[in-house]
């Protein structure tokens, strides 16, 4: 009677543990496609597309790998919550385009030479009579990640720098 008690409290316990775990994750993933939503993704294969009859514009891109880590996605995840909250009206306009790009597919190995990257990156490029007129590799992101808010105006400074120009 002792053992079957004892095993029926280890149970509970590793389920409560299991159901905890799982609410957790759900609630991460809800609150990260809210933010999913508000930015659309424009993906490069679509590329053509968004961009087809803009002339000047800022491309904001997030290069990410296949396997990526907690700070991968909290670089994505803050840069677009910074361009949201701080670039809403140029995005409704498309003065402001973002693209996340997933490097290891072969299409996109391109990207790794015209934006000489050598790690997941946020690179700003300037858009004006449908050519690239000059890019930015934000590589501040990495040693800002744990200060949001510095992360984030370094983010909009630099966005804001290039919008600034065009």
């Amino acid at each position: 009677m002792k053992k079957s008690g004892t095993l029926i409290l280890i149970l509970f316990v590793i389920a409560s543990v299991g159901f905890l775990a799982f609410k957790k994750i759900k609630a991460n993933n809800m609150g990260k496609n809210e933010i999913s939503k508000k930015i659309p993704d424009n993906k490069e294969n679509k590329n053509t597309t968004i961009t087809k009859n803009l002339k000047n514009y800022v491309k904001v891109y997030y290069f990410h790998t296949t396997g990526r880590c907690y700070s991968c996605k909290r670089i994505e995840e803050l840069t677009k919550n910074t361009l949201e909250t701080k670039f809403k009206k140029e995005i409704e306009s498309k003065k402001v385009v973002f693209h996340e790009i997933n490097t290891d597919l072969p299409e996109n190995k391109h990207y790794l030479t015209d934006f000489k990257l050598y790690s997941k990156s946020v690179v700003v490029e300037k858009i004006s009579d449908e050519k690239s007129e000059n890019w930015k590799n934000l590589d501040k992101v990495w040693s800002l990640l744990k200060n949001d808010e510095q992360f984030q105006q370094y983010i909009f400074e630099e966005i804001d720098s290039f919008l600034k120009t065009l």
